[in-house]
């Protein structure tokens, strides 16, 4: 694995360069991260704009936290919460990642009172840190959100927020680009993953019908039948049906909702030895 300080992301190297006057050495980043390399490597350039590593607080996600990157971070004087990695068993993880999110938060609240920033920026992968910040009594001239995700967009679109949301989750950048860019490595990864186990399939049901759903139809349209179930509609090749109708004729399935794909109740109408996977962030 390549470590994040020799990592360069093109489009951050090129805003670097662009905006070098811009000073973040009185802005604080706070939000949920992917504790990956990329997360790593952004926040390294943005030090060339000022920005300070303990001036940063992230909660990462625990399918997605690298131990690695966690250590490397914690080396940087980045603040990443312990929780990042945690997981129970006996919760839902939407459940028991907003109570890890509240905790994260509340340990912040001092920083953020301090008065030493001139700007609050978080950042959100999924929209419970932007709604369980909004909780909190806090300076809100200070405070831009940014969302990343449609999940949370989705999430968050209705609510009244005491500060401005960008939605970059919708732009058209990330939907007509990034699209078929994640699409491109998820489904050599799949496929990947799939001769490496042996397994072949012919038929594959995607549960979602946005931006990553169909774009990895594109991908698996020419190699096999491909059916997309769009959970809203509850549509099926144009006919309504319900998904506990259709979910066992599919050895593949999978998740492009960015939420539950697949509700527990479902689960036992799955046929022995299906394969499912998830793309969603």
């Amino acid at each position: 694995m390549f470590k994040s300080v020799d990592l360069k992301l093109q489009l951050v190297e090129l805003l670097i360069s662009s905006y070098a006057n811009v000073d973040l050495s009185k802005v604080k980043i706070i939000g949920v991260q992917h504790i990956l390399e990329t997360t790593h490597s952004m926040f390294r350039s943005l030090y060339l704009l000022g920005l300070k590593p303990e001036n940063i607080a992230i909660i990462g996600k625990c399918y997605s936290t690298c131990k690695e990157v966690f250590e490397e971070m914690l080396d940087d004087g980045i603040y990443v919460d312990p929780s990042s990695s945690s997981y129970c068993s006996h919760k839902s993880y939407d459940e028991w990642f907003s109570l890890n999110i509240e905790n994260f938060l509340t340990s912040q609240i001092d920083d953020l009172l301090s008065g030493k920033y001139e700007k609050i920026l978080v950042l959100d992968d999924g929209g419970k840190c932007i709604k369980a910040l909004n909780k909190f009594s806090i300076n809100t001239n200070l405070i831009v959100a940014i969302e990343q995700t449609t999940s949370g967009y989705e999430d968050i679109r209705y609510g009244c927020f005491n500060f401005p949301i960008i939605n970059v989750a919708r732009s058209a950048t990330k939907l007509n680009i990034e699209s078929p860019m994640i699409a491109q490595a998820a489904s050599e990864r799949l496929y990947l993953s799939l001769q490496r186990k042996g397994l072949k399939t012919n038929k594959v049901l995607i549960i979602g019908k946005g931006a990553i759903g169909n774009a990895m139809k594109n991908k698996f349209a020419s190699n096999m039948e491909v059916v997309c179930y769009d959970r809203n509609q509850k549509t099926y090749d144009q006919a309504k049906v319900e998904l506990s109708e259709i979910i066992n004729q599919f050895p593949l399935i999978l998740g492009c909702t960015g939420k539950i794909s697949i509700p527990f109740d479902l689960h036992s109408k799955i046929s022995p030895g299906t394969v499912l996977a998830s793309v969603s962030s």
